[in-house]
């Protein structure tokens, strides 16, 4: 699976602001098919919670699923969440927030 260091996801994933707002489908009936997914690995300052984002886009609507755990991301039970839920969401592109510095 590729997967690059991003400091913003740009490339495949540039949508208006409105988008955001009106064409996001919040549903567990949506079965992702080719989607990207996004890993912050220090959500949060101290550097201990993990967040990643799974995202696709159909025609003009967009799909997303987001798991937050308080756990960094070298977390075993963490890094085996991770790889569940890549796989079990057909995941193709991973996306790494790169971070110079979390504390």
């Amino acid at each position: 699976m590729p997967t690059y260091k991003a400091k913003v996801l740009l490339g495949e994933w540039v949508a208006p602001c409105d988008s955001i707002f009106t064409n996001i489908n919040i549903t567990s009936e949506h079965e992702f098919v080719n989607p990207i997914a996004y890993l912050d690995p220090a959500y949060s300052i101290g550097g201990d919670n993990t967040a990643i984002c799974v995202l696709e886009r159909v025609d003009q609507s967009y799909y997303a699923f987001i798991f937050q755990e308080k756990l960094p991301s070298g977390d075993p039970k963490m890094l085996n969440t991770i790889k569940t839920i890549l796989t079990n969401l057909n995941v193709h592109t991973l996306y790494v927030e790169d971070r110079d510095n979390i504390s």
